[in-house]
């Protein structure tokens, strides 16, 4: 009598063991899908287009390859977000500005977000899209008065000096970015030192870089930029 009792409570655990596994099957859900509003597409030479809802999708196929700049602006209280979405479906996310080296000819998903603090209240943005100003590979001097992106595309492997004057009380930064995606690569500087901001580094011929520059903790004002070669010396010369 005892080993049949307990053959019936082993074979009872069994099917309601079974009976949860399958339930939790059942449970599973999956994530959500996110709705994006189609906004107009960007024109291939850069351009601006805008919107209202919460995630607009704008498709941008560049005409010509290069360093491109996409910056986000908003209408009301709030704030913006912008994704850029490559051709091999990564994605890069950023708080409404960003630049990055693009293909001619491919397709990129541009994903605008924009909300507001105010309960009821519905807010709106421009973005701005447009090829990077470049600088010139015997370098020069540049007066900045906004956060702003260059290209760089040296015509020669060397060392390049960027280095920030005349700033006043500002605190500028300079960020040189990684060509691919446009995500801040290992040289950067936010003017720690003496309110300037200065990076030497190498550059490799023929390659685009994105040297963006603007204001420590979102300040305004102006600064001038110098970028000149580092020579190297003369090999009957010092060393």
């Amino acid at each position: 009598m005892k080993k049949s009792i307990v053959a019936v409570s082993i074979l009872t655990g069994i099917v309601m063991l079974c009976t949860g596994c399958v339930d939790l099957g059942n449970n599973n859900t999956d994530p959500p899908v996110r709705a994006f509003v189609v906004g107009p597409e960007i024109p291939g030479n850069g351009g601006e287009v805008s919107g209202d809802a919460r995630e607009t999708e704008h498709a941008f196929i560049p005409e010509n390859s290069g360093i491109w700049v996409f910056k986000m602006t908003m209408g009301g209280d709030g704030g913006v977000s912008l994704e850029i979405v490559f051709p091999d479906d990564s994605i890069v996310k950023t708080d409404g500005y960003h630049s990055a080296y693009l293909l001619e000819g491919s397709t990129y998903k541009i994903i605008a977000g924009v909300w507001t603090y105010t309960a009821g209240n519905k807010n709106s943005y421009v973005l701005t899209v447009s090829p990077a100003e470049p600088i010139p590979d015997v370098g020069g001097e540049f007066h900045i008065d906004r956060h702003t992106t260059y290209s760089f595309t040296p015509t020669r492997t060397g060392v390049w000096t960027f280095q920030t004057s005349n700033n006043g009380d500002t605190v500028p930064f300079i960020n040189i970015n990684d060509r691919l995606r446009g995500i801040p690569g290992p040289y950067n500087n936010s003017g720690a030192n003496g309110n300037n901001a200065l990076i030497t580094a190498e550059f490799e011929e023929g390659v685009a870089y994105s040297i963006e520059l603007g204001f420590y903790l979102q300040q305004s004002g102006e600064f001038t930029l110098t970028v000149s070669p580092v020579e190297p010396p003369d090999d009957d010369g010092p060393i």
